[in-house]
């Protein structure tokens, strides 16, 4: 595992104890995962799948949703310790030997061993995982492979548009970086860097950049912010995925934001019921905008 593998394993190693929590919407906090499982679980209920394969499981409260809604479920997981609890999440269900260790970048991971399992699925999940690879077009080769022609992956991914919307840091890095390119002007026109160098300083005050925190990480144990866990452009992906032989066949919208993110502290309570209420139509072209990850709907070419 390379240095920001580690990084990231450490991480998740460090939520393991507490990641169920993430599926809960009493702590007052956006329950985004939750959002987010109940997307997709709204979609499965509608294609009707037999068999699902969970390609970082976690701690199990997807898998165990999805056998509730009548459908098989297997899964994997890079760490041991969210393998143990989705172990055990699955265990009052009567679930057995659904569970294993394995990496979505090693393409045997997603066949276990010791353990039957389908030689294809109906539907490949992938959430919260594709932010922290570094070869994510490897990975989605796996995920295809391990669907049945026709079948369907669901996997989700940070909205990098968002950073339109909440005049923050990100909007400056965003505009700065990948919108007006400000090095590559300098780079192609040295003979102006002086007045890009200018122009660039009078955008400055136009946001908040010290926002959102940075989030740190505590002892050996890194923050958020600081393990890989990249941002996509929903307009760049159908390339990403046809090059995997899947086709994508939705987008769908989730973590909405009401209002530009800076301005919650002020109406903490009108934010999350108007930021909520908006998650009921995950096709919302605002979406692309107002919300801060998606999940893209792919289906297995030759189906």
């Amino acid at each position: 595992m390379d240095k920001a593998g580690e990084a990231v394993r450490r991480f998740y190693q460090a939520e393991a104890a507490g990641y169920s929590e993430q599926y809960r919407s009493a702590s007052g906090e956006y329950p985004a995962n939750l959002r987010r499982l109940e997307l997709v679980l709204a979609r499965a209920r509608e294609l009707k799948p037999a068999t699902l394969l969970d390609c970082g499981c976690g701690e199990g409260t997807p898998m165990g949703r999805f056998h509730d809604a009548g459908i098989q479920v297997w899964g994997f997981d890079f760490l041991p310790e969210m393998v143990r609890k989705a172990e055990a999440t699955l265990a009052p269900r009567g679930l057995r030997d659904r569970v294993w260790q394995g990496d979505i970048a090693d393409a045997a991971a997603f066949r276990p061993v010791g353990l039957e399992a389908p030689p294809a699925f109906d539907v490949c999940l992938a959430l919260g995982v594709f932010p922290h690879l570094a070869d994510e077009a490897g990975a989605l080769r796996h995920v295809a492979g391990a669907l049945r022609d026709g079948g369907r992956t669901f996997i989700e991914f940070r909205n990098e548009l968002f950073s339109l919307f909440t005049l923050n840091r990100y909007s400056h890095e965003f505009l700065c970086d990948r919108l007006i390119r400000f090095n590559d002007l300098k780079a192609a026109h040295p003979e102006h860097r002086g007045a890009l160098d200018e122009a660039a300083a009078r955008l400055r005050p136009f946001f908040r950049r010290d926002l959102p925190p940075v989030r740190a990480g505590a002892g050996s144990v890194p923050g958020y912010d600081e393990i890989l866990s990249r941002f996509h452009n929903p307009f760049e992906l159908p390339a990403l995925f046809r090059g995997a032989g899947l086709d994508i066949a939705g987008v769908h919208f989730y973590h909405f934001h009401a209002f530009p993110p800076l301005l919650e502290d002020g109406f903490p309570a009108l934010f999350r019921d108007l930021s909520l209420a908006m998650e009921a139509d995950p096709s919302d072209w605002r979406g692309y905008f107002m919300a801060s990850a998606f999940v893209v709907e792919a289906v297995k070419a030759g189906g």
